[in-house]
């Protein structure tokens, strides 16, 4: 009676997301469809499984049958032949299994994490590797084409016993600005270091001819860098030149003879010094060119100039200042320690605004050029809290991932598409 109330009924079926039908109930039997496939009958109002149709499933399991063994049989088996046929199952609760689906996906993050942090690495470290050229050091330098400053005869003053301050005293000026004098020692004086001092300098500048003092422009003269790179940790030394001075004439005058009834004219002859702008190049060279490591790479200056700068950087790394942070600033050289504090570095005896005498120089049998030089501390340097936040990106991504399949997963079967 129960299958002939349902011969005149209509189904449906899904055949993964196309519906098929309509089928009588002889013709639906006849498909041999699984039990899970999903079938709609005229009288419901949802769709179901294949098992939860009673007509469609006419035929009751076959009821399993004990099996005595007897025991003469079961001792004659050998150990190594006994089959064990139960099965230890272990039942995970569904919301353990999306636990640990998560904490995987986190884990997974971690090493996406990781190496987009090692490939940045191993980017900067190609970046900085492509500077040195497989140099432990190496510099260069930049010279100004056009001058920023004037020319000075050098103008030396013999003592002037009138003098009531510098009486007996020997000194050259500049521009009207006495740049030495001539120190003089007595029977009292007992510090040597500071007689020795003023002598050097004072033989330094009595005999010069004429002296360039450079202009406000910061970077007049000329500038070089050294760069010198142990593994992930570089120097950085910077020399700024100063004013720069002349040790010949631009020209010897040779005076005519008189021989009473004729004279012969005075003559000229050029020295040949370099230009202004040689001389800085020729200082610059010094520092570079010819430096006892080689380290002279052209074309690397605005090469050094990035790296100092922090111009070599990507998402995980970048290239940072640390220690005491020293920099030129105009006439003297500045300084801001790690305490945070600034200051200068003190230097009370100018020459001019741009040169002290206690800078270094460079100099020849024709010329002298001063020069400052900082030295500073760089390092290839992870970002604070970026692998923190890529990691949280990351992970937040594979968790939604994660949910949004185990959802799917659960609910598959309500979940219809037409």
């Amino acid at each position: 009676m129960l299958i002939k109330h349902f011969l005149n009924m209509k189904y449906y079926y899904l055949d993964g997301i196309e519906k098929k039908g309509t089928y009588t109930l002889e013709e639906i039997l006849s498909r041999n469809l699984s039990s899970d496939t999903m079938i709609y009958r005229e009288d419901k109002t949802n769709w179901l499984a294949l098992s939860d149709f009673e007509e469609l499933n006419p035929i009751k399991p076959i009821e399993s049958v004990d099996v005595i063994i007897p025991i003469e049989e079961v001792t004659s088996v050998d150990e190594k032949d006994t089959i064990i046929t139960d099965e230890v199952k272990i039942k995970l609760p569904k919301h353990t299994i999306l636990i640990l689906l998560i904490v995987g996906s986190i884990g997974i993050a971690a090493l996406i994490t990781y190496f987009q942090q090692k490939n940045d690495y191993n980017k900067i470290n190609d970046d900085v590797n492509a500077i040195f050229k497989d140099k432990s050091s190496i510099s260069d330098y930049s010279v100004e084409d056009n001058s920023d400053g004037t020319l000075y005869d050098v103008v030396y003053h013999a003592a002037d016993t009138k003098d009531p301050i510098f009486k007996g005293d020997n000194f050259v000026t500049v521009n009207n600005k006495r740049i030495a004098t001539e120190p003089y020692k007595s029977n009292s004086t007992s510090d040597n270091y500071w007689y020795n001092k003023n002598l050097q300098q004072w033989e330094t500048f009595k005999n010069l001819k004429q002296y360039y003092i450079k202009g406000p422009y910061i970077f007049g003269g000329f500038t070089a860098l050294k760069a010198s790179r142990d593994e992930d940790t570089f120097s950085i030394e910077e020399f700024y030149g100063g004013d720069m001075a002349y040790k010949v004439p631009e020209k010897i005058h040779h005076s005519g003879t008189n021989y009473g009834y004729f004279s012969t004219p005075g003559y000229d002859i050029p020295t040949y010094r370099p230009s202004i702008k040689i001389c800085y190049k020729k200082a610059a060279e010094f520092l570079t060119k010819k430096d006892k490591d080689s380290t002279y790479m052209p074309g690397s200056y605005f090469k050094i100039s990035n790296l100092r700068y922090g111009n070599y950087n990507n998402a995980f790394y970048e290239i940072s200042q640390y220690g005491d942070k020293y920099f030129y600033s105009t006439d003297t050289i500045k300084v801001w320690k790690q305490d945070g504090t600034h200051s200068f570095v003190i230097d009370n005896e100018k020459i001019t605004v741009s040169t002290s005498r206690n800078d270094a120089c460079v100099y020849n049998t024709d010329w002298i050029v001063w020069y400052k030089s900082v030295n500073n501390n760089y390092e290839i340097k992870p970002k604070e809290w970026v692998f923190l936040k890529y990691w949280s990106i990351y992970s937040a991504i594979c968790i939604l991932i994660i949910v949004l399949i185990y959802y799917f997963i659960k609910n598959r079967k309500s979940i219809v598409i037409e």
